[in-house]
């Protein structure tokens, strides 16, 4: 295994060998220590709870949305207005 411009020994090379298993075994043991696995699940849980109220709210606007198209008709007129403008704005 060649790791540098280096020579390598063959102390070095089992060094290499070990070092990657071991690193990947201690921060698995970290990460499940009870501490760590209460954060991750509480993390989990507030990422989670987004969503569901990221979709809820995409869901409410959607019908809103749905239930008054004169609203959004305006709304699409009034943007593809602004966009002319900027464009108009940026070619001067």
């Amino acid at each position: 295994m060649k790791t540098t411009g280096h020579s390598d020994t063959p102390t070095q090379r089992a060094v290499l060998y070990v070092v990657g298993p071991a690193a990947a075994w201690l921060v698995t043991q970290l990460m499940n220590r009870p501490k760590a696995r209460e954060t991750r699940k509480r993390i989990d849980d507030a990422v989670i709870e987004q969503g569901e109220k990221a979709m809820k709210a995409v869901r409410r606007r959607s019908k809103n949305a749905a239930k008054n198209p004169g609203y959004l008709a305006a709304g699409l007129a009034t943007m593809a207005i602004g966009i002319g403008l900027i464009t108009r704005a940026t070619r001067k």
